[in-house]
């Protein structure tokens, strides 16, 4: 069974609008007086969790958190909140070990095709090369001589040498 993955992660394009979840992860730090504490972790946590078994919606919602994260320790200089957000986006990493595996399995399928093309392209170059007859050898069976294929071309007249 042929498996599409790798279509669809090349088709795939990030959220061109910032997710909900960023803005959800902010009002939560907000009303938390501009602290990461464990209940904002808490809270967006929860939030991802909505997402269970749809990666490409988790996915989306990552990019969101990424933002958030990237807004948090850049503009608002917690530091210490963005790696706690990082930390948060790295504990979802376990639910793509099943997409690995599909890719890990479609490229190791694509890798036999690829052999095969090549095991096909090297079994023509085995038979026996087309060459041209040594003087004096007969010539393959089914060939036209090359003297009545084309006459010799002469150069154009404004090409030859006037001779004087």
């Amino acid at each position: 069974m042929a498996d599409n993955i790798l279509e669809v992660l090349r088709d795939y394009r990030p959220p061109t609008k910032l997710h909900p979840i960023a803005g959800n992860a902010f009002d939560l730090y907000d009303a938390a007086g501009s602290k990461m504490t464990d209940e904002v972790v808490d809270g967006i946590r929860k939030d991802l969790e909505q997402y269970q078994g749809d990666l490409k919606a988790l996915t989306d919602a990552l990019c969101g958190l990424t933002a958030f994260m990237i807004y948090v320790s850049e503009k608002l200089g917690d530091v210490d909140g963005g790696e706690r957000v990082a930390a948060l986006i790295k504990e979802q990493g376990p639910k793509y070990e099943s997409l690995t595996q599909r890719v890990i399995e479609a490229i190791d399928e694509l890798k036999l095709k690829g052999k095969e093309a090549f095991d096909r392209f090297f079994a023509r170059e085995e038979k026996e090369a087309k060459r041209a007859p040594v003087y004096g050898e007969k010539p393959p069976e089914g060939s036209i001589p090359a003297s009545s294929v084309k006459p010799v071309a002469q150069p154009p007249l404004w090409a030859q040498k006037k001779k004087k």
